[in-house]
């Protein structure tokens, strides 16, 4: 993946993918958030005001707080919006495109089924 500066940087420059507001940080805000990191790999938090009074917490302790509990990390903070990421899983596809992995694959299938004869 790019480095954490140019993917901030590019981030910051579009609207943000999910608003924590007034009902602060809760559990169908994290998913949503989780959705999105599933989805693009990167996803831009912005907190409004009520959000920060409705959590008690300063913008840097949110922004730690929803990447500790996502298992992502914090690309950048700016004022009261701030990126995360985490990296995407391999998919099925994908990993059939490495030989090494297709031959892997396959001499454990053959395996499994050797087995069961």
């Amino acid at each position: 993946m790019e480095d954490l500066k140019s993917l901030a940087k590019r981030a910051h420059h579009g609207s943000a993918d999910v608003i924590i507001g007034k009902n602060g940080l809760t559990e169908s805000v994290l998913r949503e958030i989780d959705v999105r990191l599933k989805a693009k790999g990167y996803v831009k938090v912005r907190i409004l005001k009520r959000g920060l009074e409705a959590t008690g917490l300063e913008r840097r302790e949110i922004a730690y707080e929803v990447s500790k509990r996502l298992g992502a990390k914090l690309a950048g903070i700016r004022g009261r919006t701030f990126v995360i990421y985490r990296e995407k899983p391999i998919k099925e596809k994908e990993s059939m495109r490495d030989p090494q992995l297709r031959a892997k694959k396959s001499r454990l299938n053959s395996q499994a089924l050797g087995r069961w004869k």
